[in-house]
């Protein structure tokens, strides 16, 4: 949500934030996060309006308690599909208002500026964020529907975030892999693990880092989106539609 606040050029609005809000500069102090929070440190930061990421299915809890009593707006929002990801974007502009829903619109414009229609025999793509076990966005997640946007399939053939192991990559085989990781150890050490897995993508050398920012849901999608499009341009190519060439890319 830090991030969507400074999209919207509303980061100087901010005075307290979690250890991963990473958009918003380094002054800003950190109260803690939604499952600890530092009441004390909250406090002193003197918000008018908390924003906080429900989870699905969370009630009361003891941030809503202490909001209420120290009279300070709560809002809580589920940010777990690229569609609850709009729909935080859209919320804040309009809350706020002014320039930022000229922002919200200029966004909301590179979002839709992704969208692709799907080809029959799409490239089907898995993407993954941790090595042994492999971590990967499944079904339903913000990550699925910005392949979706883009043309692209899901490999994941579960919901939500499975783990994998040597096995189940070798009989997913998906045309490519996406490594949100940032280039350099990390994403080596991920594609180091692939190829020793022996996965045909990792060897064939269809492996991308695409950057770790897109470990949270939030307004930097379009970004994330941009990058996989010029990193899988043949949207709808499939493995063996690809030349050589191509394949080492």
């Amino acid at each position: 949500m830090s991030e969507a606040m400074v999209e919207l050029g509303l980061g100087q609005r901010v005075v307290g934030r979690s250890p991963w809000c990473l958009a918003v500069g380094a002054d800003v102090p950190v109260v803690g996060t939604l499952l600890d929070c530092d009441f004390e440190r909250l406090l002193a930061s003197a918000p008018d309006l908390v924003l906080a990421q429900r989870e699905q299915g969370a009630g009361p809890d003891e941030l809503a308690r202490f909001c209420a009593a120290q009279n300070i707006q709560l809002i809580q929002m589920r940010i777990d599909s690229i569609e609850d990801v709009e729909a935080m974007v859209q919320s804040l502009a309009a809350r706020f208002g002014g320039e930022a829903m000229a922002r919200a619109a200029a966004w909301q414009a590179r979002l839709r500026a992704l969208d692709s229609n799907a080809s029959p025999s799409p490239t089907r793509v898995l993407i993954l964020s941790e090595g042994a076990p492999f971590l990967a966005f499944g079904r339903g997640t913000y990550l699925d529907g910005m392949l979706g946007r883009l043309g692209l399939a899901n490999a994941a053939n579960t919901t939500g975030y499975p783990t994998l192991l040597c096995e189940d990559l070798l009989a997913i085989d998906p045309d490519a892999i996406l490594l949100i990781a940032d280039e350099g150890k990390a994403s080596d050490e991920l594609a180091g693990a692939l190829n020793a897995c022996g996965v045909r993508a990792a060897l064939d050398g269809r492996v991308y880092a695409t950057g770790a920012d897109a470990l949270t849901p939030g307004a930097g999608l379009p970004s994330w989106g941009e990058r996989v499009h010029r990193l899988l341009p043949l949207s709808g190519a499939t493995r063996s539609e690809r030349s050589p060439q191509e394949r080492a890319h």
